[in-house]
């Protein structure tokens, strides 16, 4: 069995190698798009907001509680890398 890391771990990872941990940490003044909205970690929300605004995290649905694959990590690193 193996671990790794989830939709909203691995957003929050990419919004704080940028810096942005403070103004994430106010999670009440930020929303998302995303269908599965409720699923998120009230305390990452900011997390999730802010890397959806920056286009590291697109779609629909978030999945913040699925394993993410390594083609997702791969999209992700490469909107991290693209803005």
């Amino acid at each position: 069995m193996g671990c790794g890391a989830v939709w909203e771990d691995a957003a929050r990872l990419f919004v704080s190698c940028l810096g942005y941990d403070e103004p994430a940490a106010l999670s009440d003044t930020y929303k998302v798009d995303f269908a599965d909205w409720e699923q998120i970690d009230q305390n990452l929300l900011g997390y999730i907001a802010i890397a959806e605004g920056l286009g590291v995290v697109r779609g629909k649905e978030f999945r913040p509680k699925e394993l993410l694959t390594r083609a997702a990590a791969a999209e992700m690193i490469y909107n991290y890398l693209s803005f």
